[in-house]
Order: structure tokens, then C-alpha cells, then sequence
């Protein structure tokens, strides 16, 4: 039924839909809306309003992905059954990772806070719970003995004696329990517990880094001489972009060097009597002889982070789609430390018989720059995008061929094709007077949950209630209260080019 099915990403197949719509159709909700009177619900036509689409049960069959029954407890379960006492393990290889859209349609994790929001030392919260393991764990947290939280544990002796502990009331932190912000296995006089946080969700969409780009034009400091290495002195390897015999002192002949090492995105440029040359290297370079002979600029490009995120493309891809390249060898730089590359070498195209993607690119052991304008498909190698998005005719957001998932656009649909995806954080209620009197009001409007604020409120009236940030007023940091739930007063949004905008759907695994 629902054991063993796996996502498209991983066996290239649609999941099976039977257990999906069975679930549906007869263990819940039926075919046809029911009143209150129990009676079906018609519409204008008089016919029986369905409770469910035949999307639901797509989506609804992707949830049961990646699912399987954990081992069998030795001499407490049947020889010959499963494991009927632990909960289903996920293998996040072979779930649907994508966002999911529930009967109401809302994406399903809406509501839940967001797990880089989970305050310092939740493990130590009230409700925190434990769950005992029974295989050694080379990183866990070695509790001390005078510990609140090895007592917790051991509450029961011996330890390790309680499969499943929650926490009464919040501990205090003993020892190297207050340098940790987040555990996820402790030692407890011999017995390995794992902490089960609470439900959290990530933005489908990653953030993105930081826009460092100074403002107005930037002009790189041009200096006398030759570069070499700082640690060293030897001069770095320089790659000919002309060989142009002229005096590095005209100006017009510098802004053409220039104009062609920016283009190259390289990190450096250097001007001889002979050529203008890119020089391939990240390394501290100086001054090694300084005279009139030579010219050369140290830091043409200012920053590698100009506000965007980053993904990889499929395999044997000649690029990017148009808007998505990587331009500068910083960027690239930035881009492979942001998808947890950072220690990769670096291979440049400086032959004619380097055929690899434009732009950044990346393999299991180097990392691959290529200024050229055309770009080759090569085996292993995946270009590094700046984040995008593929929607199709429908709307429906296709994150490889084959696949797609339903999204709610907030404005028109964008036109079919690949689109850079750039994010912004939306607050939803500007200031106190624009907070909603109906908590129905103001539910419809919030989307993203939030973990319980640790100062007082600061609207403690009405259905709504409000904390605060650090700025004292209404703003994106504020967390409000509706029926002993929190949200943020924020939602993340996407944006494309041509202003189409959907809400950032939240998933609960990411690869």
C-alpha cells in the first residue's frame, strides 16, 4: 500500500495514488461534501459538490513516500511481524520533498514555526521528549552527573529503563549542556537518548545571502607594478585575454584591459607593455615590482554576494537558464561555500579542449569556471545556478521533467519557462491599528507558526494578542497569539521577474 512507495526524484516514477485515494474515498471524508444536516451539498446546478480533486490524491499520495516499518525489537514482537510499536522511518531519499497542498488549500506545514526560529537550549523546554536508542552514536552529548536533564533521563532506574521521556517543566543547563544550542543525541549513565524536536518546517525556497554590492559605481584601486603572491612572491598564473603591444599607462588602453577582466569575472587583472592578462587565483596578491612597466588592479569585482540563492542544475546542463548564470569568479566562490562546497578546488578553462558548462560549475572534486559564451554538457558536471524556478503552462511549479507540484499564485501567472526566483520577507499587519479585531480575520491572513514568545504581551486585549521584538513596535519580528496558538507576522514571498508572486511554501525535509 504505502510501504516501500518512493518519489519521482528518486525511481523516476509518479507514486502509486491507490492508498491515497482509498484514504480519502473510505477510512475519512468520502466523495461528496456532506451540510451539517447530513445531507450532501449541492451546487448552483444542483449536483454534489466533490470533497476532493483528483490533485488532492496526487498530492496527498506524495506525502506516503519514503516510508518504512523500523527493525523489529529483539523478543518482544512476533518472529515474523513488523515492528508494530516505533513510528515509520522516512529515508529523505526516497520521500517527495516537494511542498504539498492540503483539502482546504493550504500548504500542508502551514502554521507550524519555522525550525532556524527554534529558540537556544530547546532541548532543555518544557515537553521536550526523548526517545531511547539502542545503538551506540559516536556524537552524542555526555551528560554529568549532577545534570537536571541526566536525572530526567534516569528518572526510572536504571537508566535508560524509560523508552520515552518528556520533560515536566524547563531545566537548567549544567556544563557543556550551556554551550549547545541544539542536540540531537545525549548519554545518560550509559543509556542513548535521541531528542525529538518539536514539528518544524523550512522555506522551500532557501534564503538568500546577503546584497554586499557598494553603492554607486565602484572603482577598483589601480596600481604600479606586477602581482605576485603575498605568502610567497611568485607571480600567479595569468590567462591572455589580448595581446595587444601598448603603453599600460594610456588610459584608454587601461579601461579596455579592465573592461575585459570584469567580463572575464576573474579576480584580478594585470597590464603589460605585451597583453592584458586575467589572473587566476583567490590567493592575497601584492605588489612584487613596482615601475612604470606595468599595471595592475588587485580587487576588480567588490563582492561575491549580491543578494541571490543558489542551486544546481541537472546534470550534463551546457548552463544556466538566461538570468540564472553565475558572472563573476566571487560569486562562484560564494555560491559553491552556500551549497556546502567550500574546500573544493578550483579548474579554469584556459584550453580550447575544456568543454564544460558557462559560468560555475561543479563536479564530486573540483569546482569548474568557464567565461566562455558557449557552454558544453559534460558527464559529472553540474552548473551552479542562481536560485530559479521552472512553471509550466498551468502554473504549476516543475522542479525537474515529469514532476510538479500546485502552488497559489498571489498575483497573474507568469508565462511558461524558467524563471530567477529572488525572495523578500512580507510583514502582514504593518502596525497595531492595522491588527484585525476578528481572530478569523487574522488567521486567514498568517501562515507561518511561531514557538512561544518569552516576554509578555504587548496587546493583551482582544482575540489577538501581540508580542513585540526588540524594536517595541509592529514589525516583521512581532509574534501574535490567536486561541493559545503563535504565529509570525511575517510570510516570505517569491518573486519573479515581471512582478508574479507566490507565498514561499514551507516543506518539513530538505535534502
Amino acid at each position: 500500500m504505502y510501504m516501500g512507495s518512493a518519489s519521482f526524484a528518486s525511481s523516476g516514477l509518479l507514486p502509486s495514488e491507490k492508498f491515497a485515494g482509498d484514504l480519502l474515498q473510505f477510512f475519512t471524508i468520502g466523495l461528496e461534501k456532506l451540510g451539517s444536516d447530513g445531507k450532501p451539498v449541492v451546487d448552483a446546478q444542483g449536483k454534489a459538490v466533490p470533497t476532493y480533486a483528483p490533485a488532492n490524491v496526487a498530492s496527498l499520495a506524495k506525502v506516503f513516500t519514503g516510508l518504512s516499518s523500523q527493525n523489529k525489537r529483539g523478543n518482544i514482537e512476533f518472529g515474523r511481524g513488523n515492528n508494530y510499536i516505533d513510528p515509520m522511518a522516512i529515508h529523505v531519499h526516497a520521500h517527495d520533498l516537494n511542498p504539498k497542498i492540503g483539502l482546504a488549500g493550504a500548504y500542508i506545514g502551514d502554521g507550524y514555526p519555522l525550525c532556524s526560529d527554534a529558540p537556544r537550549g530547546s532541548f532543555l523546554a518544557r515537553g521536550a521528549k526523548y526517545r531511547r536508542v539502542f545503538l551506540q552514536v559516536d556524537k552524542a552529548l555526555n551528560l554529568p552527573r549532577g545534570s537536571l536533564l541526566r536525572q530526567a533521563l534516569c528518572e526510572v532506574h536504571p537508566c535508560g529503563s524509560a523508552y520515552t521521556v518528556t520533560l515536566r517543566s524547563k531545566l537548567r543547563c549544567t556544563g557543556s549542556e550551556c554551550s549547545e544550542s541544539a542536540v540531537r543525541f545525549v548519554l545518560a549513565g550509559g543509556a542513548y537518548y535521541e531528542h525529538i524536536p518539536l514539528p518544524c518546517v523550512r522555506p522551500y525556497l532557501a534564503s538568500p545571502l546577503p546584497d554586499e554590492t557598494p553603492e554607486g559605481v565602484y572603482k577598483p584601486d589601480l596600481l604600479n607594478g606586477w602581482a605576485c603572491f603575498a605568502s610567497s612572491g611568485r607571480s600567479p598564473s595569468l590567462f591572455s585575454l589580448d595581446s595587444r603591444k601598448a603603453n599600460p599607462l594610456g588610459r584608454g588602453r587601461q579601461a579596455q584591459c579592465l573592461s575585459r577582466c570584469v567580463a572575464m569575472g576573474v579576480y584580478a587583472c594585470q597590464l603589460t607593455p605585451s597583453g592584458c592578462f586575467g589572473v587566476l587565483t583567490h590567493a592575497k596578491l601584492k605588489v612584487c615590482r613596482a615601475n612604470d612597466h606595468a599595471r595592475w588592479w588587485p580587487d576588480i569585482i567588490p563582492t561575491g554576494k549580491v543578494g541571490f540563492a543558489y542551486q544546481l542544475a541537472e546534470a550534463q546542463a551546457p548552463g544556466c537558464p538566461a538570468g540564472a548564470e553565475i558572472r563573476t569568479l566571487k560569486e562562484c566562490q560564494e555560491a559553491r561555500k552556500y551549497l556546502g562546497h567550500a574546500h573544493l578546488p578550483v579548474a579554469y578553462a584556459t584550453s580550447p579542449s575544456h568543454r564544460w558548462p558557462t559560468g560555475c560549475s561543479l563536479s564530486s572534486e573540483n569546482l569548474f569556471w568557464s567565461w566562455r559564451s558557449t557552454g558544453y554538457g559534460a558527464s559529472g558536471l553540474r552548473p551552479i545556478c542562481r536560485l530559479y524556478v521552472d512553471v509550466d503552462a498551468t502554473g504549476a511549479v516543475v522542479p525537474r521533467p515529469g514532476d510538479s507540484f500546485t502552488v497559489h499564485w498571489l498575483d497573474a501567472l507568469p508565462p511558461a519557462g524558467s524563471h530567477v526566483a529572488a525572495q523578500t520577507t512580507e510583514v502582514v499587519f504593518g502596525d497595531a491599528r492595522a491588527l484585525p479585531e476578528s481572530k478569523a480575520e487574522a488567521r486567514g491572513q498568517l501562515s507561518t507558526g511561531a514557538y512561544p514568545p518569552e516576554t509578555k504581551c504587548s496587546i493583551c486585549e482582544g482575540e489577538v494578542l501581540a508580542y513585540y521584538g526588540a524594536s517595541g513596535v509592529m514589525d516583521a519580528d512581532t509574534v501574535l497569539e490567536i486561541d493559545g496558538r503563535y504565529f509570525k507576522n511575517s510570510r516570505s514571498l517569491v518573486v519573479l521577474p515581471g512582478g508574479a508572486r507566490l507565498r514561499n511554501p514551507p516543506v518539513f525535509l530538505q535534502p
